[in-house]
């Protein structure tokens, strides 16, 4: 019979660490070749912090736009 070999302390640290970071990181990964993402915001006055209701919202370089609703927020999908 043989024993398994010793493995440190911080080399298994840092495999865990390691399987935790890539299982996180890959999903993003995933998802961001998907093309899928929502973004949204709320837009209000700098004066008094007031919800901005119907401003107009563009994303930069593209075509894309949208209003804000009554409580000055917004999305993209």
């Amino acid at each position: 019979m043989t024993t398994p070999p010793f493995v440190s302390r911080p080399a298994r640290s840092s495999a865990v660490l390691l399987a935790v970071g890539l299982s996180l990181t890959f999903p993003a990964a995933s998802a961001q070749t998907a093309g899928t993402a929502t973004l949204t915001g709320r837009v209000q006055n700098t004066a008094g912090g007031a919800a901005l209701e119907n401003a107009r919202v563009t994303l930069a370089g593209t075509n894309r736009e949208t209003f804000t609703d009554a409580f000055g927020e917004y999305r993209f999908t």
